[in-house]
């Protein structure tokens, strides 16, 4: 809580999207703020994660923040199935700039 954004940013960057999430997003509602506004949603890995947590996180963090989103790593194909079902959902990543299988 005393520790600035500033320095909060930087430790995000050394932690993956989905472990900011778990570990801060429900904490309270400035930290909430700081992992959705953080730059760490440009770019999201989520090849390593369970159906369960990425079904949650698809819900709660991809979704909402789809325009912030400019690179996507999928390499499970529940992942892949749920981003593109229905095939035009991708479609409302509108700054998507790159899409890695």
């Amino acid at each position: 809580e005393d520790l600035s954004n500033e320095i909060l940013y930087e430790l995000f960057e050394y932690l993956d999207s989905y472990d900011i999430y778990k570990g801060f997003y429900n904490l309270n509602r400035r930290f909430q703020n700081l992992a959705i506004n953080s730059n760490v949603l440009t770019k999201i890995n989520v090849s390593t994660m369970s159906k369960v947590n990425f079904k949650d996180y698809y819900q709660n963090i991809l979704l909402p923040n789809r325009n912030q989103i400019k690179v996507l790593r999928l390499s499970n194909p529940f992942t892949t199935d749920l981003i593109f079902s229905p095939p035009r959902t991708i479609l409302n990543f509108v700054h998507l700039e790159k899409l890695i299988f």
